[in-house]
């Protein structure tokens, strides 16, 4: 069990690196590696969405909405699964123009990749870092990890990665920079004999080699076969998101940057690396210049600290169950948010327009 005020760091880093992580990688998501370089060129990277701003999109969101929904249930999972389904559909309702277009869009591909969730907020690996850092231990917290996936996918396969990302937190948890820090090297054979699926497990041992070689995370991704960006895949991207953090345990900009460059569904991973390294460094591990820019609008620094004060010590007792309330939701807010996120969504559209008709090399 972590202290209160471990835990206290731990959840305020996740927060805001998964915010950073995001709004960083968000203008190069789902574009190949090449391509999104040519548009938005290499290192050092900028938030690039919202001009001089950082705005994170739906897993940020999908993170904060589930700490609320835990604390609305009163340390009971089964309630948990259907507060946090309730939230996620409002939060859709609040995004009518995005609702639409993704409803439109075609049924994904018969693969035997497990892809990512299409839906608003519907990233259950980042449900599962925040799960994890307040249910302490990764066995206590599998019913819930198992409610947070089966919102958004129902295979068995989902909640394998899932698990794998919520046993990486309680590592990052434990890997404090002030005492004897878990080496990444143990980290990686820790989470090797965490894992029961075969696929995981083979991508964790070879990542476990490609580090003992040192090689970069762009490098480890191309030997992974993922060299023009990070595939649609839960697996693929839990695997290079932990070797992106265990790369860079202790320096947050160079785990978040290598994994924005990669490309592909690289918001995604970015944001889980950026929760992880959080999770490990606090706030006082994230670069200033990042920190003074982010917005996580409707909530703000105050709100935020009335949640992390109210989970810092959750579930530890009846008397904290009952006292530890979910905070006021701030409709209005969001809507606006909302709004302007599409508006900026619809001029990132257009910016690509040029680079589809134009061939790259």
């Amino acid at each position: 069990m972590a202290s209160s005020s471990r835990r206290e760091k731990s959840v305020e880093g996740m927060i805001l690196g998964c915010a950073i992580g995001e709004a960083l990688a968000i203008p190069r998501d789902r574009m190949p590696r090449r391509r999104a370089l040519k548009i938005f060129g290499a290192t050092p990277i900028r938030f690039q969405f919202q001009p001089g701003v950082g705005v994170p999109a739906e897993r940020t969101h999908g993170l904060l909405m589930t700490i609320q929904a835990m604390l609305e249930s009163r340390a009971d999972y089964r309630a948990f699964g259907r507060k946090l389904q309730r939230r996620l559909s409002w939060y859709r309702i609040s995004f009518p123009i995005r609702t639409l277009g993704r409803s439109l869009r075609p049924a994904l591909a018969l693969t035997d990749r497990l892809a990512m969730p299409k839906g608003l907020a519907g990233d259950p690996l980042i449900r599962s870092v925040s799960i994890s850092l307040l249910i302490q231990g990764s066995q206590h917290a599998l019913p819930w990890i198992e409610q947070s996936t089966r919102i958004s996918l129902r295979d068995s396969r989902a909640e394998e990665a899932c698990l794998l990302i919520a046993h990486a937190t309680q590592l990052a948890q434990m890997m404090d920079p002030g005492e004897t820090p878990l080496s990444p090297i143990d980290a990686f054979a820790k989470l090797e004999g965490m894992t029961e699926d075969n696929e995981l497990r083979q991508g964790l041992e070879r990542l476990r080699g490609f580090w003992k070689k040192g090689l970069s995370v762009g490098r480890a991704a191309k030997g992974m076969g993922w060299g023009e960006g990070i595939p649609s895949d839960l697996r693929a991207i839990a695997l290079i998101a932990i070797y992106a953090w265990l790369r860079h345990p202790n320096r947050f900009r160079l785990a978040v940057e290598r994994t924005v460059l990669l490309g592909g569904e690289c918001s995604s991973a970015a944001a889980l690396v950026g929760a992880l390294s959080g999770t490990t460094l606090g706030k006082r591990g994230i670069p200033p210049e990042w920190l003074k820019r982010i917005s996580l609008f409707p909530h703000d620094r105050h709100w935020r600290e009335d949640l992390i004060n109210r989970v810092k010590d959750w579930p530890h007792g009846v008397e904290d169950i009952q006292k530890a309330r979910s905070q006021p939701s701030r409709i209005l807010g969001q809507l606006l948010r909302n709004a302007s996120f599409s508006l900026f969504k619809l001029i990132h559209l257009a910016i690509r327009i040029p680079s589809r008709l134009v061939p790259y090399r």
